[in-house]
C-alpha cells in the first residue's frame, strides 16, 4: 500500500524508540518467568517422581528452550525497531519539515505526493525543485517502511513457528498437571508443590477487570485459544475431586497467597462454565469455541444436576403442618441428601465464594446453581419440620449457607435469573426437567437476602434502548407474575395460597416472614404496571410481559399487600400510573376527539379495581377488617402524592407535565378519594362519585398543561387570580358552603362534565372505557 501524505503528517516518530523499548521489557520478563518456571520444577522433583514426572520434565525441558528462543527473537524484534528510529523516523521528520516548508508558500502539496502551485506567478523551477525532493523522501521513507513491515513479518512466522502458545505455558502441560492432581487426590499423595504450582499458574491466567466488566454488560469475551484451552484442560482433568482437594489445600495454608490460588481455581471454573467467553468473536458477535457447562467435569455436572427422587416435588400428609398446607420435600422413598454429598455442596460452594466478586457463572452452571439452591431452602424448611420424621437431615446447619451462596453466585449472571424466572435459556431451549413455579416461589418465600438478586435487575433493564435486553426484563418480569398468581402448580399445588400461608410458618404470608423480598417484588414490577393493566407493548416503554388475566393480575397485587411497606409503595406508584394514563388519555383525545385511542381509559379502570381487589383478598386471607383495608389504601395514596408530586416514580413516563395534579393528601382528600371506610367494599363507581370527579378534574388540568383549557364561566370558581385552575384539593371545596367534600366532588364532576362536553371533548366514552375496565376485570 502507497504512503500518502495524511499517513505521514499523523505519524510519530517520537514512538519508535519506546516501542522499541517496550518489547525489549517483554523479552526480559519472558526469559525471568521462563527461568522462574524451571526453577520451580526442579524444586517440585525434589519430591515428585514416577513416570508423569520424567514426562513433565520432558515438558519443561522443551519449554525452557522455546521460551529462551522466543525472549532472543523479541531482543532482536527490539533492535531492529530501534535502528529505524534512524532511518524510518529521520526519513519522516525530514519529509514533514519539508511540507511544512513548501505551503508557507502559496504551495500545496497534494495527498498523493503532487507539488502543485495555488497562484500563477509561481516560479516553474520552484515547483519542479520541490517535487523532485519530495519523490526522494517519499522513495526513502518507503524503502525503510516496507524494510521494517519484512522484520515484522518475520518475526511473527518465526513466532508462529517457535511459539504454539503465548501465555508461557502449554496446554499438555494442564491435563497432565490435572491428572496428576486427581491421581494424588485418589491415592491420598496430593503434595504441596504440585498444588502450589497449579495455584501459581492460575493466577498468571486470570481474566482481565476490562474483560470481565464486559462479561458484566453482556458483552462476548475473546481470550486467546491457549490460555482458554490450558484453564479448560486442567479443570476437566482434575475432576470433582480434584478441585475441592485442591481448594481445601489451599484453605489449610491460611495464608494471603493461598487465598489468592484459591481464588484464581474458583475464577478458573467460572470461566470454563461461562458460554460467552470464547477463543474468538465474529464479525457478527458469536463466540467460537465458547465455554459452557459442559466443559466442568462429568462429576462436577452430575453433582450439580442429578435429581433426587422427583427433586421439589411438594408432598402432603406430615405431622405438622395442617390438613390443608403442603411442605417442600424430596421424594421420601430416595431420602435426603447423605452427609458426604452435603460436606461436597457445602465445599464447592465454599470455593465458588472465593472467587472475585464480578466474575460471574455461565448461564446454564447458574441455572443448575439456583435450582439446587431451591433444593437446599426446601430441605431446610422440612428439617425445621422435622418432615418426614422417619429421615434423618444430616449437617441441616449447612443447607442455608449452601443455598445462599449458590444464589448469590448465580445471580452473577442475569441469564441465569432469566432463565430460572422464565424456564427458558437464552438460546429459546428450555430448562429441563423444570418446576419453574415451585423454584422461584421457593426462592422468593425462603431466599434471604441474595434471592433479592434473583429480580432486582429487571427494572434497569425494563427500559433499555437494546430491544434484546428489554425484551428479555419483560420476560423475566413476566414469568416472576406468573409465579405469584399460580393458583394451580407451585408449592402445595397453588403458590398464591402458599405465599400467603407460608407452609410450617403458622399460615404467615411472604410479607410477614420475608418483607424486603416482597418490597423487592413490588419494586421489580413497577415499570410494568401498564402492562399488568393490559396495555399493549406500544403504548408503554416496556417490552416482553405477557398478558395476564384480571385473576392473576389480582392475585399478584394480593401477595405484594402482604407487607404494608410493599402495599403502600407498589400501590402508590399504581395511583401516579393512572394519572400519568389520565393525561395521556387527554392528550389523545384532545388530538382526535372523533375517534379516540381508549385503551388507557380501559387500563385505569382495570388498574383501580386491581388495587381494590388485591387489598380486599389479601386481606381476608388474614382476616382484616374494613378499616384496616381503608388505611391500607389511605396510605397508598399518601405515596402517590409524592411521588407524582416529584416526579420521582419508577414508572416509565411518570413526571409529565401535569404531575403537580396530585397533591399533597390531607384528610380531606383522603375522604374523597379513598372514601368511607364501609367503601372499601362498594365496587361500582358511579359518575359523580369522588373518584369520577378526580378523573374529570384531571382531565381539565391535562387540558390547561396542554394548552388547551379556554375561559368558560363554569369553571370559573375553580380559578386562581392567575387563571390557573386550583389544586384538586382546593377546587373540592371552592364555593362549597358545607365544605363536604363529597357535594364538593359531585360539584366537580357537573361542572367539570358540562364543560367537556360543550367543547366537544369525548369524555363520556372515556368514562365508558373507564367503567368498563373495572367492569371487566372484577368478573376475574
Amino acid at each position: 500500500m502507497s504512503i500518502t501524505r495524511s499517513t505521514v503528517m499523523s505519524w510519530s516518530p517520537d514512538s519508535i524508540g519506546e516501542y522499541a523499548r517496550q518489547v525489549r521489557t517483554a523479552a526480559e520478563a519472558l526469559f525471568d518467568s521462563g527461568k522462574w518456571l524451571y526453577g520451580e520444577f526442579d524444586r517440585l522433583a525434589e519430591t515428585w517422581s514416577g513416570d508423569a514426572h520424567a514426562a513433565a520434565e520432558d515438558r519443561v525441558a522443551h519449554e525452557w528452550g522455546r521460551t529462551r528462543k522466543i525472549a532472543t527473537m523479541l531482543e532482536d524484534l527490539a533492535e531492529d525497531i530501534k535502528s529505524t528510529d534512524y532511518t524510518l523516523g529521520s526519513a519522516c521528520i525530514a519529509l514533514q519539515e519539508l511540507i511544512g516548508e513548501i505551503e508557507s508558500q502559496p504551495i500545496t502539496v497534494s495527498e498523493s505526493w503532487y507539488v502543485q502551485p495555488l497562484t500563477d506567478n509561481i516560479d516553474p523551477s520552484v515547483v519542479s525543485a520541490f517535487q523532485t525532493r519530495v519523490n526522494h523522501l517519499v522513495g526513502d521513507l518507503t524503502h525503510y517502511d516496507n524494510t521494517l513491515a519484512e522484520q515484522l513479518t518475520r518475526f511473527a512466522n518465526e513466532f508462529n513457528l517457535f511459539s504454539r502458545l503465548r501465555i508461557g505455558v502449554d496446554v499438555g502441560d494442564a491435563t497432565a498437571l490435572g491428572q496428576a492432581l486427581a491421581v494424588g487426590v485418589a491415592e491420598g499423595t496430593l503434595t504441596p508443590e504440585l498444588a502450589e504450582l497449579i495455584g501459581q499458574q492460575l493466577a498468571q491466567l486470570a481474566l482481565t477487570t476490562a474483560q470481565l466488566d464486559a462479561l458484566a454488560a453482556g458483552d462476548p469475551v475473546a481470550v486467546p485459544a491457549d490460555q482458554l484451552n490450558y484453564l479448560r484442560n486442567l479443570v476437566e482433568a482434575s475432576g470433582k475431586d480434584g478441585i475441592l482437594a485442591l481448594s481445601a489445600y489451599f484453605d489449610s495454608l491460611g495464608t494471603a497467597d493461598g487465598e489468592a490460588s484459591k481464588a484464581a481455581l474458583a475464577n478458573a471454573v467460572l470461566t470454563v462454565s461461562h458460554e460467552n467467553i470464547g477463543a474468538d468473536i465474529t464479525a457478527d458477535g458469536t463466540v467460537r469455541s465458547p465455554g459452557g457447562f459442559d466443559r466442568l467435569p462429568a462429576d462436577l455436572r452430575e453433582m450439580l444436576t442429578s435429581e433426587r427422587g422427583d427433586g421439589l416435588r411438594l408432598a402432603s400428609g406430615f405431622d405438622g403442618l395442617g390438613d390443608n398446607l403442603r411442605d417442600h420435600v424430596t421424594d421420601p422413598s430416595s431420602g435426603t441428601p447423605t452427609r458426604s454429598e452435603v460436606r461436597e455442596f457445602a465445599a464447592f460452594a465454599d470455593l465458588l465464594n472465593a472467587s472475585e466478586p464480578t466474575n460471574a457463572p455461565g448461564e446454564q452452571l447458574g441455572t443448575h446453581l439456583l435450582e439446587r439452591a431451591a433444593d437446599f431452602h426446601a430441605l431446610d424448611e422440612n428439617a425445621d419440620a422435622g418432615v418426614p420424621r422417619s429421615k434423618a437431615f444430616p449437617d441441616s446447619s449447612l443447607y442455608t449457607p449452601i443455598a445462599d451462596t449458590f444464589t448469590d453466585i448465580a445471580t452473577r449472571n442475569t441469564d441465569s435469573s432469566a432463565a430460572i424466572l422464565t424456564g427458558t435459556y437464552s438460546d429459546g431451549t428450555d430448562l429441563a426437567n423444570y418446576d419453574r413455579d415451585t423454584t422461584v416461589a421457593t426462592l422468593l418465600a425462603f431466599g434471604n437476602e441474595p434471592a433479592q438478586g434473583l429480580i432486582n435487575w429487571i427494572p434497569g433493564d425494563a427500559t433499555s434502548a437494546n430491544p434484546t435486553v428489554a425484551q428479555r426484563a419483560g420476560e423475566a418480569a413476566y414469568g416472576l407474575a406468573q409465579t405469584l398468581s399460580s393458583n394451580d402448580s407451585g408449592i402445595g399445588g397453588n403458590n398464591h395460597n402458599a405465599l400467603l400461608n407460608l407452609p410450617g410458618h403458622n399460615n404467615q404470608s411472604i410479607g410477614q416472614i420475608n418483607p424486603e423480598m416482597t418490597q423487592t417484588i413490588g419494586e421489580t414490577l413497577t415499570p410494568y404496571i401498564p402492562a399488568i393493566g393490559q396495555l399493549e407493548d406500544h403504548l408503554t416503554e416496556t417490552f416482553g410481559f405477557g398478558s395476564l388475566t384480571h385473576g392473576d393480575a389480582i392475585r399478584v397485587f394480593s401477595v405484594i399487600d402482604s407487607d404494608p411497606e410493599a402495599a403502600a409503595n407498589f400501590n402508590g406508584q399504581v395511583f401516579a400510573q393512572i394519572e400519568n394514563l389520565q393525561y395521556k388519555q387527554a392528550a389523545q383525545a384532545l388530538a382526535n376527539p372523533e375517534e379516540p385511542q381508549l385503551r388507557y381509559a380501559h387500563t385505569i379502570g382495570q388498574l383501580q379495581t386491581y388495587v381494590d381487589h388485591g387489598y380486599i383478598v389479601e386481606g381476608a386471607d388474614r382476616g382484616a377488617d374494613a378499616q384496616e383495608l381503608h388505611d391500607a389504601k389511605t396510605q397508598a395514596y399518601q405515596i402517590a402524592s409524592g411521588i407524582a408530586a416529584t416526579g420521582a416514580g419508577a414508572i416509565p413516563g411518570i413526571g409529565f407535565p401535569a404531575a403537580a395534579t396530585v397533591i399533597a393528601v390531607t384528610g380531606v382528600l383522603e375522604q374523597s378519594v379513598v372514601g368511607s371506610v364501609p367503601g372499601i367494599e362498594t365496587y361500582e363507581v358511579p359518575r359523580e362519585d369522588p373518584l369520577g370527579s378526580r378523573q374529570y378534574y384531571n382531565t381539565l388540568l391535562a387540558l390547561e398543561d396542554l394548552g388547551a383549557l379556554t375561559p368558560h364561566p363554569v369553571l370559573d370558581r375553580y380559578m386562581t387570580e392567575d387563571g390557573k385552575l386550583l389544586p384538586y384539593e382546593e377546587a373540592l371545596m371552592a364555593d362549597n358552603p358545607t365544605q363536604n367534600p363529597i357535594s364538593g366532588g359531585s360539584g366537580i364532576a357537573t361542572d367539570a362534565g358540562n364543560y367537556l362536553l360543550n367543547h366537544n371533548f369525548p369524555i363520556d366514552r372515556i368514562t365508558q372505557y373507564v367503567d368498563k375496565g373495572r367492569v371487566e376485570a372484577r368478573k376475574g
